[in-house]
């Protein structure tokens, strides 16, 4: 498991972005994290997994207001310093929950209807076996 200490300025991100857990990051800070890798990110005792995009500004993240209002009770964080850590965990565990835990509904939605389908099935192949 790899982990990051970071201290970046918070800067608003595009609108494009928003409900869509993206943070960007410059390449520089985001050790061999890949743009679309998820990461879980945690500040002010708060952690959330998010996607890591890429990001122009050198010491500075890009964030929506979803995200900046998870992670900071004043919104108005943006264009001061925070602390963050970066933390890699096993792909596929976190990308389930990244969609179960997700902003968008969409995202949660699937997510939620695959794992039940998955638990009918197996219930449904019991029967099968004895």
């Amino acid at each position: 498991m790899c982990r990051k200490q970071l201290e970046l300025t918070v800067r608003k991100s595009s609108g494009d972005w928003a409900y869509k857990d993206l943070i960007g990051i410059n390449a520089a800070h985001r050790f061999e994290a890949h743009r679309g890798d998820i990461y879980r990110i945690t500040s002010n005792g708060r952690s959330k997994r998010v996607i890591v995009r890429g990001n122009d500004e050198h010491d500075a993240t890009c964030m929506d207001l979803v995200l900046r209002e998870f992670f900071f009770d004043n919104v108005e964080m943006v264009g001061k310093k925070q602390e963050f850590t970066m933390t890699r965990s096993w792909q596929l565990w976190g990308m389930l929950c990244f969609a179960w835990n997700h902003s968008d509904p969409a995202y949660k939605l699937s997510a939620r209807l695959g794992v039940i389908s998955l638990l009918l099935g197996l219930i449904s192949s019991i029967p099968s076996l004895v």
